[in-house]
């Protein structure tokens, strides 16, 4: 029997839940067509192991951990159970986020009983005879006490029916919601029920009949209902399929000039959220820092972070591995950066939650990359606008461009956002927005160098000396860069917190 949970091999698609007819039957619904797949149907995994699933993590970790001689921390049941819940939460915040996407106007941005043959008709079984028993009919009532009893009951049944075999199980009902409750329930039956309310002629019922016959259609969906346990561990969403894209790998720059495409992307998005309510709010993800980033980063994670920068036996690294583990502990401070546009006085925004270089899609074009889609709304949380600039700007650009233009393209951005926003008010001055990306500056670019660190064992397996070279000089470059500007701006952001000036 397949576990349904989102951390152990299904027999789906890539070893998931979600098949085949999971998706023909979405895309016909929502398409309204009678289409079906042909017998050439085929799916590929373009997800390069970079979307990170349970399953993804589990292979990566592995193979790691067999590399280093580390504990692998991804397979401890716990964490896959906890981790599960995040990825479950991730992508309803995902799908939430697209259903917003679309409320903003087009051109915007681009938005992505066992009864044989021979015996027919005769079904019986010869059971026990029972004396004084009685039942308690649904126009009587029990107390939830004595129902416990029949809630041990049901769980006991449960438990041993973890044991009976797939063949075993043919021998149950098939489909009971479609098969029998289906059949049941037919039109003119539910018909029946709605005439028979309103035939009692009391007032309350009445209205409620007239409200349950608008509703019935809708809601007695008995194939949803047949799907209820496996659709608690399907997750997926049909999505565009765009050509001509490409990922600007971490390894990789962008331009300042390029990167005011996503800029513009990003104040469209801010913008529109500000009228965003707050019921709707509660649909993306509450507190990321502490409840996602808090258990990625927990202290083996980042034992291991330093360890990979003291293994590289590059001195400069070296040094920075034996100073950032000193300030670690207090640097990654989540509580502290979920709070951080309260603290500044700015009125939170949607952010991304997520967004660096895998995350932003590019098409090739004459004249050079130009933004394709922004993807991966997992994290997608309302926060201080911040915290997604620095770990754009850590991530794409190297490291003497970002110091050289991060004050304008902050600028830049803010003209964007200015203009997107019109007669209301800004949620945020341009000083509380440079002052932000200043204060979460070392998280931030610390959670782009962790990324960072693995991919020096990638570039030393690259048989090409060439291509191996410039790739290692541009990570070192980014790297050290990054390093030396985590150390100045937390050391900055240490004297504010004891009350003395930045200067």
């Amino acid at each position: 029997m397949v576990s349904e949970n989102l951390y152990t091999p299904a027999e789906g698609l890539f070893d998931t839940h979600v098949t085949w007819e999971d998706i023909e039957e979405d895309m016909q619904r929502e398409l309204d067509t009678a289409a079906s797949f042909g017998p050439q149907k085929s799916v590929n995994d373009i997800g390069d192991g970079n979307i990170v699933t349970q399953l993804v993590m589990q292979k990566f970790t592995k193979e790691i951990s067999k590399q280093k001689s580390h504990n692998n921390n991804f397979i401890n049941p716990r964490f896959m159970a906890d981790y599960e819940k995040l990825q479950k939460r991730g992508h309803n915040t995902e799908v939430a986020v697209f259903e917003y996407l679309e409320r903003i106007p087009e051109g915007k941005i681009n938005v992505p009983k066992k009864f044989s043959e021979s015996n027919p008709a005769k079904g019986y079984m010869i059971m026990e005879y029972l004396e004084n028993i009685k039942e308690v009919h649904v126009f009587d009532n029990v107390t939830p006490t004595q129902l416990k009893q029949v809630l041990h009951y049901k769980a006991v049944l449960e438990a041993y029916s973890l044991d009976i075999s797939l063949e075993e199980r043919k021998e149950f009902v098939n489909e009971p919601f479609d098969n029998v409750y289906n059949r049941m329930f037919k039109q003119e039956v539910q018909a029946n029920i709605v005439h028979m309310f309103e035939s009692l002629k009391a007032s309350k019922l009445t209205e409620s009949a007239k409200r349950l016959e608008k509703i019935i259609p809708d809601m007695l969906d008995f194939k949803w209902a047949e799907n209820l346990a496996d659709e608690l561990v399907k997750g997926y969403m049909i999505m565009e399929y765009l050509e001509n894209i490409k990922e600007v790998h971490v390894f990789d720059n962008v331009t300042p000039t390029q990167l005011k495409q996503v800029l513009h992307y990003k104040a469209v998005l801010e913008a529109y959220s500000l009228d965003i309510s707050l019921e709707e709010r509660k649909e993306f993800v509450n507190e990321p820092f502490d409840n996602v980033y808090n258990r990625m980063f927990k202290q083996e994670v980042q034992a291991n972070i330093v360890h990979m920068f003291e293994s590289l036996k590059a001195s400069k690294l070296t040094e920075s591995a034996k100073r950032l583990k000193k300030i670690i502990p207090d640097m990654l401070d989540f509580k502290w950066a979920e709070n951080l546009a309260d603290e500044l006085g700015m009125d939170r925004v949607l952010c991304h939650g997520d967004l660096w270089s895998m995350n932003i899609l590019w098409e090739s074009s004459k004249d050079g990359p130009r933004l394709g889609a922004v993807i991966d709304y997992q994290t997608a949380h309302f926060g201080c606008s911040a915290t997604d600039l620095v770990r754009m700007f850590s991530a794409c650009l190297s490291g003497k461009e970002r110091r050289a233009h991060w004050e304008e393209l902050l600028e830049e951005f803010y003209g964007y956002l200015k203009e997107e926003v019109g007669e209301r008010e800004m949620p945020y001055t341009i000083e509380q927005l440079k002052e932000a990306y200043r204060r979460y500056f070392p998280i931030g670019a610390f959670m782009i160098v962790a990324a960072l660190g693995p991919l020096f064992e990638v570039i030393f397996k690259n048989e090409d000396e060439t291509d191996k070279k410039q790739c290692l000089e541009r990570v070192m470059e980014k790297t050290e860069c990054l390093l030396e500007d985590i150390f100045y701006y937390y050391d900055r952001n240490v004297k504010i917190q004891n009350g003395k000036s930045a200067d």
